[in-house]
């Protein structure tokens, strides 16, 4: 930088920011645009082409065509739009026509020709060049002196959670930022791991990238497993969700991918959300893309990483924009990525990328704007399932399992019958989740004038999933019925182990691992106990864990599609002191599931294993004859090829009107109040399909091989004769009120009250599977209300929002709502609701010691109590045993008491370091408090060199102590479902195995990144 430069930037600093210190001054608040400086006598005509927009954008264009240097502060300009300029005109006559009728000024300094601008009190209606040329203190719009972006920008403007584009300090509701500064910092697991930089919301990512857990202030209820995860928010991509449904296994994850074109992410917590979102009382998390400028500019990078056992990661992403035909902007981008993820089963653990446009016109001298976007997501995902854990007071994984191993399907590839004998589909555990979204919208927005604005917001979409790949992976005991049960090897009626002798072999060596004996009197409450069942022998490893331990896993077929319009039209209108706002949402969601399994394995207790061979030597009374040996499993190890079937087809129409009313009463205190009424219609049926006739161990049915020996084809499901029609019409309806006191420009404060409701999702409709559900089961909506008190202060290089918060989430309908009989039909269980209260302090802070070193906080205290629930523990099968549980008054579940991402960065030069420790407190393991999940904590690093304003390369390490922490966990046993946490209300021994999952283990990437 030329000293002359340098020298005017200092003077300009100085004059725009005297309250700051000399150390606080020459921080990044100017922007330095070109090496010659603006002489106010110089007359040459220069042709400018910029279309209106946000001045940050405007300033830098201007500076560019016209050849010369503004000083200005990105942040105090944040927010205000210029006018157009175009046509041949001086520096100076640009300038006064670009910032007409705006609050900004101009500032000229005769000694070095240098030019500033500056935000005025109030707006300037002569020209720029007329502008009086004295010194103006910020204020509330000064920089912040800190050495990155990393402050709370308490003067930039937020879209999300309110009902107009409105400045943060002004907003009164519970809104974050994750800025671009902060997202160039972070390698995330996930989408959702970005949301770590949010207080209060809990992020639960250790399955990878999809399949992941989000929620705030203790709304949680039911949410603790990967398939319902986002049970209460929404997460939305520029102002729409990524999905508007969502059921088992279905939710925005599978479709919302980070990549360089993300700008920022804008996080609500609760309070507003019930207003201003669909169906999503607990927040909203807006990921909001970059868009193209008038200049051609662009950011490419290219990532290696090293994850868990040292397994590679390959990822490149790639983003340009500018001016496009015919007066437009565009931004393009996307990524590709390939790893074998932090655990490592044989093959990928993802595979695939995104591409996203945007194309931007403005019209009419800045009254209105078009955005065309376009989307398409092609990607393979896995996940990670449980690993045996000991010791209920420091639950760790048990000594000796390899952490970095999986206990996954091997690579394994076949064609399975299902839905009928001459139906056949190829499984293949490397394809994983296959997710797919294809995503077209336009978004306009227009002024009429007269305070009148009118925008709307249309997507459309088509979504599918395709699974082949592991679930419900568990501890079974080979000496007990559950596992043939879970083989689904069975017979029917009264469920018995067919008698004869069972035999488990290695499939590569032929070794004997294990043999068992059944007289097949096993029945009723038995197929979970030994009756009837003698061990002959054993030779399986890790016995320690649990006597005759295996994994019995079952390879989970999905075929899903949604085909999904959204549109959103809100209308504004100024009068005055008052701005009104009248909306709608409207959402057609077309959705299908088909569900069925490949087959079932039973593998040692090893890593990575290989699944057993399984054949039974038939007893003497068998059907077949005594000695006939039948072949259970496949050559591949699953047995019982399509032996589930469940077909869901789904109509989802959402309709949403919504009124705000935002009242400045004086100039220190806002009303902000609004509703939002909603109408949910649901119709479908439901198809649970029935066992092909003769597939019971007859042996005169070949199955689809016409070989009656080979079990393994012999037992699959076709659709059943019945289908289960509904047709249900939910209501709900929220308000929400806030009165703000803006107490100076730095300090305000506001109180938010707020009474939501939350419609079911599509799992309460989908289980509707026999006639007393459809009659009796209501689609009754939880209830949520909230207060919160929230504080805004900045001063000088120290920034804070505090916020108190209650929340009460009730009408919380608790599974199971089915049991299983004792020939493995299904009954229904009457409904039981429950509620939970919590109450906390949220806080996020920023301080900037000095320009080289700034201490970023994101902290949350909270405690969540369960007033009153109760739920089935449905035990053998059978309702004999069915029992209620009533545990009201114990702490909530998976609510842990603090939440905190504290971040130091240092920057000097070139160089930029930090350092983000993440705390997870203690959080009770299910709502019976059988035990607790312990406190954990996770270090981050970042650094960062520089080589010039194009090229830096950077080193990220995850879990730099390679942590262990323990995000979920399942149950032991067979008496009950591993996976239902309630069920389990008494610690039992303490050597007893059970199951946890960890955090992701440590990682490395090495970032190289170009910017043009």
């Amino acid at each position: 930088m030329p000293y002359s430069t340098f020298r005017a930037c200092r003077f300009w600093l100085s004059v725009l920011t005297p309250k700051l210190s000399p150390a606080h001054s020459l921080t990044g608040a100017c922007l330095l645009l070109s090496a010659t400086a603006l002489s106010g006598a110089e007359q040459t005509k220069i042709n400018f082409n910029i279309a209106a927009s946000e001045a940050a954008q405007t300033l830098k264009v201007f500076a560019q065509q016209a050849q010369r240097e503004i000083i200005f502060s990105t942040k105090a300009v944040a927010g205000i739009k210029t006018n157009a300029l175009q046509g041949e005109f001086t520096a100076r006559e640009g300038l006064s026509i670009l910032l007409a009728g705006t609050n900004l000024r101009v500032f000229e300094d005769e000694k070095t020709g240098s030019i500033a601008i500056d935000v005025a009190e109030a707006p300037k209606k002569t020209s720029a060049a007329s502008a009086v040329s004295r010194p103006a203190v910020l204020g509330a719009n000064s920089a912040d002196p800190s050495p990155t972006d990393e402050t709370i920008q308490l003067s930039e403007f937020v879209v999300t959670g309110v009902f107009t584009r409105t400045k943060k300090q002004d907003v009164t509701a519970s809104v974050s930022s994750v800025n671009a500064s902060q997202l160039s910092k972070i390698v995330p697991v996930s989408a959702a791991d970005l949301l770590w930089n949010v207080p209060s919301v809990y992020v639960n990512s250790s399955l990878g990238e999809i399949r992941n857990i989000v929620y705030s202030r203790g709304v949680s209820a039911n949410t603790s497993n990967g398939d319902l995860g986002y049970y209460y928010v929404s997460m939305q991509e520029d102002g729409l969700p990524v999905t508007n449904i969502g059921y088992s296994n279905w939710g925005p994850d599978y479709f919302l991918r980070p990549d360089v074109m993300l700008e920022r992410v804008e996080a609500v917590r609760g309070g507003s959300a019930s207003i201003t979102s669909a169906n999503a009382p607990g927040g909203i998390f807006n990921y909001i893309s970059r868009r193209g400028t008038e200049i051609y500019s662009g950011e490419a990078r290219v990532r290696f990483g090293l994850e868990g056992d040292n397994s590679p990661y390959y990822r490149t992403d790639l983003w340009v924009g500018g001016p496009g035909p015919k007066g437009t902007t565009f931004s393009l981008g996307g990524f590709y990525r390939v790893s074998d993820g932090a655990r490592n089963p044989g093959y990928r653990m993802n595979d695939g990328g995104q591409i996203r446009l945007n194309l931007r016109k403005e019209y009419g001298s800045g009254a209105g704007s078009i955005t065309l976007y376009a989307k398409f997501l092609d990607d393979h995902n896995g996940w990670f399932e449980f690993y045996p854990a000991k010791d209920f007071e420091n639950p760790h994984i048990a000594p000796g399992i390899d952490r970095f191993a999986t206990n996954l399907h091997r690579p394994a590839q076949f064609s399975y019958v299902t839905g009928g004998i001459d139906q056949k589909k190829d499984f293949d555990s490397t394809s994983l989740v296959h997710s797919v979204q294809r995503a077209i919208g336009v978004d306009w927005t227009h002024d009429f004038g007269a305070g009148w604005v009118l925008s709307n917001n249309l997507k459309l979409s088509r979504s599918t999933t395709d699974w082949n790949t592991s679930a419900s992976v568990a501890l079974r005991d080979i000496g007990r019925g559950s596992l043939f049960s879970n083989l689904n090897i069975l017979t029917s009626g009264p469920a018995r182990v067919p008698a004869g002798t069972w035999v488990f072999k290695d499939r590569e060596t032929g070794q004997v691992m294990a043999r068992i004996q059944s007289d097949g009197t096993n029945s009723g409450s038995g197929s979970a106990g030994t009756t009837g069942l003698t061990v002959l022998e054993n030779h399986l490893p890790r016995q320690d864990l649990l006597s005759g331990a295996v994994w019995s896993n079952n390879g989970l077929v999905f075929e899903r599609g949604a085909d999904e319009l959204m549109d959103q039209l809100v209308l504004n209108k100024r009068i005055g002191s008052h701005l009104f706002t009248l909306g709608t949402f409207f959402a057609y969601s077309d959705a299908s599931n088909f569900n069925t399994t490949s087959g079932r394995t039973v593998s040692p207790v090893d890593g990575n294993p290989e699944p057993l061979d399984v054949t039974l030597i038939t007893a003497a009374n068998s059907p077949y004859g005594p000695g006939v040996t039948l072949q259970i499993t496949n050559p591949e190890g699953f047995s019982a090829e399509g032996s589930g079937f469940t077909l869901n087809e789904m109509l989802q129409k959402q309709l949403s009107l919504f009124f705000g009313h935002n009242w400045e009463i004086s100039k220190k205190l806002t009303l902000d109040w609004g509703l939002r009424y909603e109408h949910l219609n649901v119709t479908g049926l439901n198809n649970l399909g029935s066992p092909v006739a003769g597939s019971n161990y007859d042996p005169s049915f070949g199955g689809a091989d016409g070989n009656p020996l080979t079990i393994y084809d012999n037992r699959f499901l076709v659709r059943n004769p019945t289908d289960w029609r509904y047709d249900r019409n939910v209501d709900t309806f929220s308000w929400s009120g806030a009165l703000n006191y803006t107490l100076n420009p730095n300090n305000s404060v506001y109180l938010r009250y707020t009474k939501g409701e939350k419609a079911p999702d599509l799992s309460f409709f989908t289980g509707l599977t026999n006639a007393f559900a459809i009659k009796n089961y209501a689609a009754v909506p939880q209830t949520i209300e909230q207060w919160e008190l929230g504080y805004k202060v900045r001063a000088g290089s120290f920034n804070a929002v505090v916020t108190p918060f209650y929340s009460k989430l009730g009408d919380i309908l608790n599974a199971p709502l089915t049991g299983t009989n004792v020939d493995n039909t299904t009954y229904s269980l009457p409904p039981l609701y429950s509620e939970v209260e919590t109450y906390g302090v949220e806080l996020e802070t920023n301080y900037a010691f000095n320009q080289h070193f700034s201490v970023r906080a994101v902290a949350t205290w909270q405690h969540a109590k369960a007033t009153r629930w109760v739920f089935w523990n449905t035990g053998s099968n059978g309702p004999a045993d069915d029992t209620i549980n009533d545990v009201s008054g114990r702490k909530a579940d998976n609510n842990p008491d603090w939440i905190v991402n504290l971040t130091p960065t240092y920057q000097q030069g070139n160089f930029t370091g930090s350092i983000s420790w993440k705390y997870m407190g203690a959080r009770p393991a299910n709502i019976a408090n059988m035990f607790t999940l312990p406190a954990y904590d996770q270090t981050d690093l970042f650094l960062s060199w520089a080589f010039n304003d194009h090229f830096s390369v950077s080193l990220n390490v995850n879990n730099v102590f390679d942590g262990e922490g323990v995000v979920n966990w399942a149950g032991y046993g067979d008496q009950a479902s591993q996976f239902n946490r309630q069920n389990f209300t008494t610690r039992p021994d303490p050597n007893t195995t059970f199951l946890i999952v960890p955090i992701q283990p440590r990682a490395y990437f090495l970032s190289a990144t170009y910017k043009f």
